[in-house]
This record gives C-alpha cells, sequence and structure tokens, in this order.
C-alpha cells in the first residue's frame, strides 16, 4: 500500500471546521453516518427527506452533502429548487 493511502485525508482540524449534511430516508443509517463524522470531529446535520434536506442546506451551508436518491422522493429525477416550491 503506498504511504499517500495510508494518511488520513483531513488532520483533525481540519475536519472540526467542515460541515456535513446527511440525508437519507432511513433514519437508522443517517444516525450511523452521522455518529461516525461526528466522532471524527466534522459538523453534522441530518434531514430525511428532500424538503428537509433544502431547508438544512439553506441553514446550516454544509461544505459536503451525503445523500441517496430515494431521501429526495423525486423518483430518480433530479428537479431544481423552483421544481421544488
Amino acid at each position: 500500500m503506498s504511504q499517500s493511502a495510508e494518511k488520513p485525508v483531513l488532520n483533525p482540524a481540519q475536519a472540526s471546521s467542515m460541515r456535513v449534511l446527511v440525508v437519507d430516508d432511513e433514519e437508522a443509517l443517517a444516525d450511523l453516518l452521522s455518529s461516525y463524522l461526528d466522532r471524527d470531529g466534522f459538523e453534522v446535520s441530518m434531514a430525511h427527506d428532500g424538503r428537509q434536506a433544502i431547508d438544512q442546506a439553506r441553514e446550516v451551508d454544509p461544505d459536503v452533502m451525503v445523500l441517496t436518491w430515494a431521501a429526495w422522493g423525486l423518483a430518480a429525477t433530479p428537479r431544481t429548487d423552483a421544481q421544488l416550491g
């Protein structure tokens, strides 16, 4: 294994300044992922559907979003904010 693969991507100081929004319609999975990210020092917010995700994204301005298409309730068809209302 190469040396670069063994190093963490972010050091703890970088992780603590990153906001992550986890979006999953399965609350247990969102909780699990959020707990790992929180343990590693990320500032984590959660949403369980598309509307909540948009509201949370506007409120916390995440650096990264981790999501599943099913959570959006959009039948895998991307939509714009205007289309969502």
